[in-house]
């Protein structure tokens, strides 16, 4: 798994923290995702995601990533 958080989502604490979220949400969600490698990507919007948006739309995107 790796994630691409660009400068335009905010300083380096707010990509830093994106990051450690993104981390604890894929502990959560290990058992439940079919395995591969994936590169995700956040947009400016990710930082005012609450932490269960941000669950459900990285269990929905790799859902839909893994389906092709």
């Amino acid at each position: 798994m790796a994630f691409a958080v660009g400068r335009r989502v905010g300083s380096a604490v707010a990509r830093n923290r994106i990051r450690r979220r993104l981390r604890a949400a894929l502990q959560e969600l290990e058992g439940t995702m079919p395995e591969g490698l994936y590169l995700i990507k956040c947009d400016i919007g990710t930082r005012d995601l609450t932490y269960e948006e941000l669950r459900t739309n990285l269990r929905e995107g790799i859902g839909r990533a893994s389906a092709r």
